[in-house]
């Protein structure tokens, strides 16, 4: 499928942000449908979409178009110039409903509890330590995720290609369901996007 956004240059692997803050100027729009992703996510107008880790932007201006001018996107990057970049790119297209916030996002955020409906985190995660700052990644996507909201992770298969990061860094699908089931987190559907796999969270109920 022809990207939407392709002004930034080609693919090669499927960086976005790292969560300490590496800059990452390309995307992994390109390395499969990121169409599905949305379709899965089902955002409708008036939505709040939070995107951490969002690199360039290409998925926080689809998501802008979709969840409308009564929507909110906030797309949170610790890096200035890529941040910067999300800004440009939505002030081209006359997306008003695009806040560009530099931050950590392995650092709790200035944003109230359970404010989006939908919060995506695409191919971010292998670039930490899942069991430390992508732990406290995860735990702050549940915190913002509203009562019936959904957190998406996009990640790098765990299998031989001719590019994407090195095999060690790749998280395997069972270890992130174990790991998100631990930060109060329950795994709703599973879509193999061919190169990526997405796993859609929701909160997990309390126990009694």
């Amino acid at each position: 499928m022809q990207s939407r956004n392709d002004d930034h240059g080609p693919c090669v692997f499927g960086h976005h942000a790292h969560p300490h803050g590496q800059a990452r100027s390309r995307s992994s729009w390109r390395i499969h449908d990121a169409e599905r992703i949305f379709r899965e996510l089902a955002l409708a107008p008036g939505m709040t979409f939070l995107d951490l880790g969002c690199g360039p932007g290409d998925y926080a201006l689809r998501a802008a178009e979709l969840v409308g001018p009564d929507g909110t996107v906030l797309a949170v990057d610790r890096s200035p110039e890529t941040t910067g970049m999300v800004a440009r790119r939505a002030a081209e297209r006359g997306l008003g409903n695009v806040r560009a916030m530099v931050r950590d996002i392995a650092a709790p955020l200035p944003l109230d509890d359970a404010i989006a409906d939908r919060c995506l985190l695409c191919t971010v995660l292998h670039s930490a330590d899942l069991l430390g700052p992508g732990t406290r990644v995860l735990r702050e996507a549940r915190r913002l995720l509203a009562p019936r909201g959904e957190l998406a992770v996009v990640e790098i298969k765990k299998a031989p290609m001719p590019f994407g990061p090195p095999q060690h860094l790749r998280i395997p699908e069972d270890r992130l369901r174990a790991v998100a089931a631990a930060c109060g987190l329950q795994a709703r559907a599973s879509v193999d996007l061919g190169y990526t796999y997405m796993v859609v969270f929701r909160v997990a109920p309390p126990i009694r």
